[in-house]
């Protein structure tokens, strides 16, 4: 079934807005490739570069303390590659080089590093996004203090993985609704020399202070606030983050189609920010659940509100909107969802379908030598973990 409801029309109440429903099932890819290659190429992690005095640029393994203390040891380990080390409480990068037959082991302090070159994508700091999605916030902080302790010496450093730590810690606070540790942990932000230099960090700051303002019932200031954030404002994702914030308090003053105008704003003009669209998508349909009124019968409001529903289920299944679109379903509709199967079991399905396609088209471009974070030809070595 399509939507009804064209965003230009719903201020006025008039027409409908087409959305695709995407379909519960997807067919697998025929061709079925080796599981075990699939997993081994899966848990390798890349190495990482840092960039000492005198230009000095080693590529370094992936630190194996950003690992829970159970995993460490299943950190990749790629020979020729430097380590970090702990010793004497605190961190140095070390690496075995033999010259003319001697065996050295220069010894760099993680503290010196000019400038580290990250994987864009790193597997530890997606995982606690996605923690974040399922609404598992302290999963997420369990992940990324890891990374704020270790690179606390070096947060300024160019390309220092820290700040999006950092922002992940701050999502994590305001999701819990923590508001005196998050208050301190601004604090202890802002106590750092050059924190305004970090890309990013104020205006994330910024928007968690307007969360803690919304809890605070000062729903009217947060207008003016995220309206003066806005103006001039090009990045997508703080865009999205502050019509979210916008449309909350205009829902919490009971402007219930101005809320609706923003929050629409989220899917049309901000797709690609998927992180946002759960929240956004189950804000429209409670805000036309409030709308539905007799005299608006004929707009079929209320179904319109249970097809934005069933998207945050069917598209996002693992995020914390789609357990609470859910429980938000009329209870015959719940019950069928429910008897089909649990929303673990529905992103457990779309999950492997997109694995055996993303490793298809992997193996597709892996022909080329110059990837510099993937080697099939890599050993595991922890022998000189210690």
């Amino acid at each position: 079934m399509k939507k009804i409801f064209q965003f230009l029309a719903i201020a006025a109440f008039a027409a409908t807005l087409s959305v695709p429903a995407i379909a519960d099932d997807a067919k697998a890819p025929a061709a079925q490739k080796d599981k075990k290659a699939a997993k081994k190429k899966k848990e390798q992690t890349p190495p990482v570069v840092f960039e000492f005095p005198g230009k000095v640029v080693w590529k370094v393994n992936y630190p194996r303390f950003l690992f829970p203390r159970e995993e460490q040891k299943k950190a990749t380990r790629i020979k020729g590659c430097a380590n970090v080390i702990e010793d004497r409480g605190g961190y140095y990068v070390e690496k075995k080089e033999v010259k003319n037959g001697v065996e050295l082991t220069p010894r760099h302090a993680l503290s010196l590093v000019q400038r580290i070159a990250w994987p864009e994508n790193d597997p530890r700091l997606a995982e606690a996004q996605a923690e974040l999605m399922r609404g598992n916030p302290s999963e997420a902080l369990a992940i990324v203090e890891r990374f704020l302790m270790f690179f606390k010496p070096i947060k300024t450093v160019e390309g220092s993985p820290w700040i999006r730590a950092a922002v992940i810690k701050l999502d994590a606070l305001d999701q819990q609704a923590n508001d005196s540790i998050l208050s301190m942990f601004i604090g202890e932000i802002e106590a750092t020399s050059g924190y305004r230099s970090i890309k990013e960090l104020p205006q994330k700051i910024e928007l968690a202070r307007l969360n803690q303002l919304i809890r605070r019932g000062e729903n009217a200031s947060v207008l003016v606030k995220a309206d003066e954030l806005m103006k001039g404002q090009n990045d997508t994702e703080m865009l999205a983050r502050l019509h979210l914030i916008k449309g909350n308090a205009l829902y919490n003053l009971a402007r219930y189609e101005d809320a609706l105008h923003v929050y629409l704003r989220i899917p049309v003009f901000y797709g690609n920010e998927s992180t946002f669209m759960p929240p956004a998508k189950l804000a429209v349909a409670r805000c036309l659940r409030r709308m539905d009124r007799p005299e608006l019968k004929a707009m079929q409001l209320a179904r319109c509100a249970e097809e934005y529903l069933m998207e945050v289920i069917n598209e996002y299944p693992m995020s914390l909107e789609a357990k609470t679109a859910l429980a938000e379903l009329p209870k015959h509709k719940r019950d069928a969802l429910e008897a089909a199967g649990s929303l673990e079991e529905r992103a457990a399905k779309r999950a492997d379908v997109t694995s055996q396609i993303e490793r298809e088209q992997s193996d597709e471009e892996s022909g080329s030598d110059d990837d510099t974070y993937t080697d099939d030809s890599t050993t595991v070595d922890d022998s000189d973990d210690e």
